[in-house]
């Protein structure tokens, strides 16, 4: 009778077994850290191409285990400085002091989230560090993306999607947190089944990305009538009933709201006027127009022609300051007047004054209106109220401040469809250059150049998306988690110290020393004590 084979029990020693088996070793290391970086490059070229950046996400997480948290920080480091610097040189057309600071800033921030994944791979099973990976890459992505003076946005993992559906219902740091779990469940495979992990955590990106557009609801009453001018004819004349082409289009305003931006180049006041009346007739059903720069000596002129014309127009105008950033004022004036007026500094504001600001939505005959500068549109925290408080459209108005070149711009664009699609609502965009964009709800491009105009598709109401709340979640929980792991390493090191306190001296080891002068040697072997003599034996 044999003995079945006995398994033995699983216990600590086989989840260090199982550690040890994930960990990465120099040559892994490099090809993660060259593959990651063509990943991340390859998933800005747009289209379904964006799905890549789930191969960036996961070779970001597998350098997690390296086998000492200083190799997992430098190993980060590495990563971000291959990806992030020739991404913020590629938007900025170059690196000032300010961009520089920036590249910084997201370099260490994904150093830290390496370190954060090695750190949680020692003090946790291989699955609970897996699972925390996806809270705190979007809690540090939503911390440096929203939060601080020197917050940047555009290079946000959700981003390289396409804008459709799955912004619509998770947003972008939701998308973002997707696919870091799917990078995440990738790495928990072991061997060569990982590169099949990976296959299908791509394979979520490629269907986040083809989540359709009209997914999103887009809501609201179709503008279909054709504008013509109407004649006056002798009879309607003579009773003083005719019918101008103004009065049509005021009773035809209220169905769908038609824009149109405009590029003037520092007109005087007796020409705004007739430059107004120009773009009109050039685009007679537009009841909204928009001038991204002007001089306040305009306010008087504009008002006039408004409540003649039966019009909106919205203007801004930015002035450089000394200390830097730019003053930016925002002015909408409708047929009854001046109806908002917003001044602030759009760069380096002081956080104190911007909680004294008023949320800029204000009433049209179609719904509530988004007022925002250009350089707060790249910020969901200070986007998201004008969603809450009803505003149905937004309105992004503003010259580029910033030296941004032209590749820079058509990144940016990206940002201002995902924007759309996230809240349902549609979007202009007016800075007085070729990205100047009109965007419906759905996240479509209707009409994009320096001068653009179209109608926009207004819904009932706009929706906020889940990661609105999730997102600053995981940046608290990302942070707690930072402390616990601190706090863990702090007591780790604290017991190896007193362990080793603790050890008593070993014996030296080496010749006896020599005896005292008088004294007997001692013999090794020989008991030793006053009651033995060294005299010999007496013989009988």
């Amino acid at each position: 009778m044999t003995n079945a084979p006995q398994t033995a029990p699983s216990g600590p020693a086989d989840t260090v077994r199982e550690k040890r088996d994930r960990q990465v070793g120099a040559i892994e290391a490099l090809l993660l850290l060259l593959v990651g970086a063509g990943a991340f490059h390859l998933a800005w070229l747009g289209g379904l191409w964006g799905a890549a950046i789930v191969v960036f996400l996961y070779c970001a997480a597998r350098l997690g285990a390296m086998r000492s948290p200083g190799a997992a920080l430098g190993m980060g480091l590495l990563l971000g400085l291959a990806t992030y610097l020739p991404g913020v040189w590629v938007l900025t057309g170059g690196l000032g002091v300010k961009a520089a600071v920036v590249a910084a800033i997201l370099v260490l921030v994904l150093g830290i989230f390496v370190w954060m994944g090695h750190v949680a791979g020692k003090i946790l099973p291989v699955a609970g560090a897996l699972a925390v990976l996806p809270v705190v890459w979007t809690g540090l992505e939503y911390t440096r993306s929203e939060l601080g003076p020197t917050a940047f946005s555009w290079l946000a993992t959700g981003l390289a999607i396409p804008a459709g559906g799955a912004h619509h219902a998770l947003g972008v740091y939701g998308v973002g947190f997707v696919l870091m779990a799917a990078a995440a469940a990738a790495c928990s495979w072991r061997g060569i089944n990982r590169l099949l992990g990976l296959v299908v955590a791509v394979g979520v990106g490629v269907c986040l990305g083809l989540w359709p557009a009209s997914a999103v609801p887009t809501v609201g009453v179709r503008f279909e009538a054709a504008v013509r001018p109407v004649q006056a004819s002798p009879e309607n004349a003579a009773t003083g009933a005719a019918a101008t082409q103004q009065d049509r289009l005021s009773r035809m305003m209220p169905e769908r709201p038609a824009v149109a931006t405009l590029s003037f180049s520092k007109p005087k006041p007796a020409e705004v006027e007739g430059l107004l009346s120009a773009a009109m007739k050039a685009h007679p059903e537009a009841g909204i127009l928009v001038i991204n720069d002007y001089a306040m000596d305009l306010k008087d002129n504009i008002g006039r022609w408004c409540s003649r014309n039966n019009r909106y127009v919205i203007t801004s105008i930015a002035v450089n300051q000394k200390a830097g950033g730019a003053r930016i004022t925002l002015v909408v004036t409708g047929p009854k007047g001046t109806v908002y007026v917003e001044d602030r500094l759009a760069l380096n504001m002081d956080p104190e004054d911007e909680g004294a600001l008023e949320v800029p939505v204000f009433e049209t005959p179609w719904g509530k209106m988004g007022l925002v500068t250009f350089h707060d549109f790249s910020y969901r925290r200070k986007m998201d109220p004008l969603i809450a408080k009803g505003a149905v459209g937004l309105l992004v108005v503003g010259r580029d401040i910033e030296p941004w070149g032209d590749q820079g711009r058509e990144a940016r664009s990206g940002l201002l469809q995902v924007r759309a699609a996230e809240y349902g609502v549609p979007v202009l965009r007016s800075i007085g250059s070729p990205a100047s964009m009109l965007v419906q709800a759905n996240g479509v491009v209707a009409a994009s150049g320096e001068t653009v105009a179209g109608f926009m598709d207004m819904p009932v109401m706009g929706d906020v998306p889940l990661d609105s709340f999730g997102a600053p979640v995981c940046a608290v929980l990302a942070g707690l988690w930072l402390l616990v792991e601190l706090g863990v390493l702090s007591s780790q090191r604290s017991k190896t110290a007193k362990a080793v306190s603790a050890v008593p001296p070993t014996v030296a080891v080496g010749p006896a020393p020599a005896p005292a002068p008088g004294s007997s040697p001692v013999v090794p072997g020989k008991p030793q004590g006053g009651n033995v003599t060294d005299r010999p034996p007496e013989k009988h």
